[in-house]
């Protein structure tokens, strides 16, 4: 089963690293990132609520719900933390930092919910290797960043104020994988997964249409929805199939496993992307600090998986 699981989750991250290209290429032709975010969510929902529909069991028994915790139901919110802080601070403080910051918050927290065994994970105890492995990670993934240079977002000195933002980012990051075990600790009480999800995606995309609501300008005109081609919001769909290993996966290989590969495979897809221009993302040329830092990342998750089979 596992020897499954793994390439099933390193296709998930790859995945997720292409839904975040064309989200950026959809946020770019709605103007209003909200929007944009919101429009990404409608297609998963209606996907999810016709294969519930076609697959209903198992369904869910009475005793099934009792079994919920109240802040089960917010880990597909929590789980978009990193999402809205990009919408909000990428500006603020660059898209180097954001990420770099981002990522270190997953893996710690990752880290931290393995070795407490809190939200239905296995306990593990404190474990030295996996913590080095982490270490190591943030290090490639910093490598990785200084590598792909300045981008547009970048260029200005961000100063005291974008600085100040970074321990909200941080905790952003830790939310995303706090978000990842609550989603397969939900997922259990529900029984079927794939109501599970779409459960899980509803409040995402509620909130997401409340920001622009209470945040609707700039609107796009007409000529910038004409830009929208159809395989834009299917950003969503492309990227959900992160969340969805993680209902399955992610109690079983634990959250250092998973989100490590998750990033791994995010990452190197990621500077792939870059260095080919695909989906529109803007040519960088891969440098040897961003191989090295893809190089050290690789290691730092064999640390994190062999120091979770001992």
């Amino acid at each position: 089963m596992l020897a499954f699981t793994y390439p099933l989750i390193v296709l998930s991250g790859a995945f997720q690293a292409m839904g975040a290209a064309l989200s950026a290429l959809l946020r770019k032709s709605l103007v209003n990132p909200w929007l944009a975010a919101f429009v990404t969510f409608v297609p998963i929902i209606i996907v999810l609520t016709f294969v519930v529909l076609a697959i209903p069991f198992p369904l869910p028994q009475a005793g099934s719900f009792a079994q919920i915790h109240w802040y089960d139901a917010f880990g597909g919110i929590a789980g978009s933390a990193a999402v809205v802080a990009g919408l909000l601070f990428v500006d603020k403080v660059g898209s180097g930092p954001l990420n770099g910051l981002t990522v270190t918050g997953n893996i710690l927290a990752s880290l931290a919910l393995d070795a407490f065994g809190v939200l239905g994970l296995q306990k593990s105890g404190f474990e030295p290797l996996p913590w080095i492995g982490g270490a190591v990670m943030i290090v490639g993934v910093i490598g990785i960043t200084l590598g792909a240079g300045k981008k547009d977002d970048d260029e200005a000195d961000k100063g005291l104020a974008g600085k100040l933002l970074y321990p909200f980012i941080l905790v952003c990051g830790g939310l995303q994988a706090i978000g990842a075990a609550l989603n397969a600790e939900f997922r259990h009480a529900v029984t079927n997964p794939w109501m599970a999800a779409d459960l899980s995606f509803i409040p995402v995309a509620s909130l997401f249409l409340l920001i622009f609501i209470l945040r609707p300008m700039p609107l796009p005109t007409r000529n910038d929805v004409a830009t929208v081609r159809w395989w834009m919001p299917t950003a969503g769909l492309v990227g959900a199939l992160a969340v969805f290993t993680g209902l399955l996966f992610i109690d079983k290989v634990g959250a250092g496993v998973f989100n490590g590969l998750l990033i791994t495979a995010n990452l190197i897809t990621a500077v792939v992307l870059d260095h080919s221009g695909w989906l529109g993302m803007k040519k960088t040329p891969t440098t040897k600090l961003r191989l090295a830092g893809v190089v050290v990342t690789i290691i730092g998750i064999l640390m994190i998986s062999i120091g979770k089979m001992h």
